[in-house]
Order: C-alpha cells, then sequence, then structure tokens
C-alpha cells in the first residue's frame, strides 16, 4: 500500500475500538498508526481496578493487557510502536525494559512493528542498546521521532546533523531506510507561520544531507474543550497541522512527505487511562475540512437521571449542519445520527471512538484528495 497517514494515537481502550472498527469496515488502506504506550496504574497514587488487585506484577500485567489489546487489531498489520511518555530506561517488575516488553509482545503476536526511534532519548545507554540489538526484520523503515527538544536544536544546525547522524550509524542503517517525524506536539498556541518555518527547517537541513522521507504531524486541539469553544456553543478550530502539511506537499514536490496527527485529541492529552474526566463535557469533535467542526456543550456530571441528554442535542447540530458526511461514512456518523435519533448516547470513551472513526476517514479522503489535485506525488510503498 502507499503509506498517505500517520494518526498517533495512545493505545488506550477506545483509539483501539476505533482501529477495531476501521479494520471491520476497510477504511485503513494507507494508515499507518503511531500507538503511543500509555503510563499504568501506579498503585501510590492511583486506584487499581479490581482485575488486578492480586496482581504482583502490576506493571507487566497492565502491559500485557495494553499489548492483547493491540494484537487483536492490528495482527499482521504494520503499526509504529514508541514509549514517548515513560522514561526511556523504565523497568517492568522483572527489570525488562517496557520498551522491550512491549515490542516482543507485539512481534510474538504478528504485528509487523516498525521502531520509533526518540532523538530525545538516545543518549540513554539501556534504551539505545535495545535498539542496537533488536532486529525488526518485517520493518519497510524506521522512524526518527524528533519532538520539541530536535526542533529547539535544530537551531545549531552542526549539533543537530550530527545528532541525527549519529543515530543512524549507531543502528546501522542507509537514510533510505528512514522516516523522519517532525512531531510539534500542540501547536493551539503557536501560530501556522513559526509551525511552517519549524518543519521547513528540519527538512532543508535533513533533506540537504540526503534524507527524503518526512511525517510532519502536530496537534491544534487544545488541552481542555473550554479552549475550543464556548459552553453549549459551536466554533470552528482550524487544523494548522492539516494546512501546513499541505503547503509542505506542495513546496517540496521532490520529497515524499506523509501527513500525520494526534486524532481529535490534545497532544498533552488531559483525558487519563480510563478515558474519563471528573469535569467532563458532552462534545462532539467533527473533523472538516482543514479545520475541526467543534459541538459543545456543558458539564455531563449529574444529568444521568436526566430522560433527555444534551448529547442528543449536540448530534442533531451536527446531522444539521454543511459539514454532516452521512450515516454511511464512517461506524462515528453513523452513530452521531443514531444519537440525534434520540436512540444512541454513550459516555466519553464513546464518543471518542465516534470522533476518531470520522477523524479518520476523513483525513484519508482530505489527502487522496489533495494528492489528486497536486498530481504527481512521491509515495512510500509498504
Amino acid at each position: 500500500m502507499n503509506f498517505s497517514y500517520m494518526p498517533i494515537l495512545k493505545a488506550l481502550p477506545s483509539e483501539i475500538k476505533a482501529l477495531k472498527h476501521l479494520v471491520e469496515d476497510d477504511q485503513l488502506e494507507g494508515v499507518i498508526p503511531l500507538m503511543d504506550v500509555p503510563l499504568v496504574k501506579d498503585p501510590t497514587k492511583d486506584k487499581i481496578p479490581k482485575r488486578l488487585e492480586s496482581s504482583t506484577a502490576l506493571i507487566e500485567d497492565q502491559l500485557d493487557e495494553i499489548c492483547d489489546n493491540l494484537a487483536s487489531v492490528l495482527s499482521n498489520k504494520y503499526a509504529l510502536i514508541d514509549n514517548y511518555r515513560w522514561e526511556p530506561n523504565s523497568t517492568i517488575e522483572t527489570g525488562e525494559l517496557v520498551i522491550s516488553k512491549v515490542v516482543h509482545s507485539l512481534i510474538e503476536n504478528n504485528v509487523k512493528v516498525i521502531p520509533v526511534i526518540g532523538y530525545d532519548r538516545w543518549e540513554n545507554e539501556t534504551y539505545k542498546q535495545f535498539y542496537k540489538t533488536v532486529h525488526f526484520d518485517t520493518a519497510p523503515f524506521y522512524c526518527f521521532r524528533l519532538d520539541k527538544t530536535a526542533i529547539e536544536d535544530s537551531e545549531d544546525p552542526s549539533y543537530f546533523l550530527d545528532n541525527v547522524d549519529s543515530i543512524l550509524k549507531d543502528l546501522v542503517l542507509s537514510k533510505d531506510k528512514v522516516v523522519i517525524l517532525i512531531d510539534a506536539g500542540s501547536l493551539f498556541n503557536t501560530d501556522e507561520d513559526t509551525v511552517l518555518d519549524d518543519y521547513e527547517h528540519i527538512i532543508k537541513l535533513l533533506s540537504k544531507s540526503g534524507y527524503s522521507q518526512f511525517i510532519t504531524a502536530g496537534c491544534s486541539m487544545p488541552t481542555t474543550i473550554d479552549k475550543a469553544a464556548a459552553k453549549d456553543q459551536t466554533n470552528i478550530l482550524p487544523r494548522k497541522e492539516m494546512s501546513s502539511w499541505q503547503y509542505i506537499k506542495r513546496t517540496y514536490e521532490n520529497l515524499n512527505i506523509i501527513y500525520g496527527d494526534y486524532g481529535v485529541k490534545p497532544a498533552e492529552s488531559a483525558e487519563g487511562p480510563a478515558g474519563i474526566g471528573g469535569n467532563a463535557n458532552a462534545k462532539i469533535r467533527y473533523t472538516i475540512d482543514k479545520a475541526f467542526y467543534i459541538v459543545r456543550g456543558h458539564m455531563v456530571r449529574g444529568e444521568g437521571k436526566s430522560k433527555e441528554k444534551q448529547i442528543w442535542g449536540l448530534a442533531k447540530k451536527v446531522v444539521e449542519s454543511r459539514h454532516y458526511m452521512g450515516e454511511t461514512y464512517s461506524f462515528g456518523d453513523k452513530r452521531i445520527k443514531l444519537c440525534s435519533e434520540k436512540k444512541f448516547n454513550g459516555g466519553h470513551p464513546e464518543w471518542i471512538v465516534n470522533d476518531t472513526c470520522h477523524h479518520v476517514v476523513y483525513c484519508l479522503d482530505e489527502i487522496r484528495t489533495y494528492e489528486i489535485a497536486l498530481g504527481t506525488v512521491k509515495y512510500l510503498t509498504v
């Protein structure tokens, strides 16, 4: 397939369930997700679920659950795997590295793991040695993840290029075996010119050095919904990650530039492992052309006994808007239509599923439409 889109998703139940529906509907062609392994519950800080109360290896058991869920959806499929939220030398109870535990579990369950190498973590010797000794035989490429640390380092080009090339040398890779992920993270408080400058600066530096395959990624969604729309109001929130990618794509026609984003959730998500916030607002994050159509309600806590659910009205706003793509467009669109007819309401985790399903399908259409308009486009075939 032609690799066109890389959503960065937390490997949490809602995101995994969304992938399941997308796989069942055959709507993942061209998509390779980057699954960020979430931090697991800490018994010194968090309430432990009953199913794990008797666990003697709590970290390992939680990671086993995550890996089993991922494998149930991504078996025989490509997936980029990272532990970005963890310390690079984090271990499970046996002393095995977290990233080692996850990678080996997924490979054993037939997931075609593509390694994600953290620029910000390469100085850690334990982390480095793991990636130097493991052979990713089914991986069509390695992904070098350059986050804000790398973007800052790139202001000193010699230092930055030496660091990137040292990773390449340590892994004994050729440059055509590497895809550079420029992960700008949260873009909500960053103007689009700055976003473009950051992407272009790194692309110019690395393309002159011989790298030709890139992913630009970022997230325009704020950490809390109140910054995206006022209570009980709608708003159009520009997706700087898409408009920036389109500019980069047409400007650097000789390079392979893949689109990446964070789905519908913030890059620094306030939504924890359970996917539930005590002060959560009812909301639908509906992806449209280079933007999100945000339909926000108010706090859902306390309305459990109410016969009239506010989410019904929010779904009706989406269905009656000029943006709605129709109930057959995706699993999420079908759910929105049912909700508008008061046949479904669902909790916060279920709306992450709905919004993510619509988002992935819409982004793929958006990417393909733009690439057709450009004409000649380079693809990374896997």
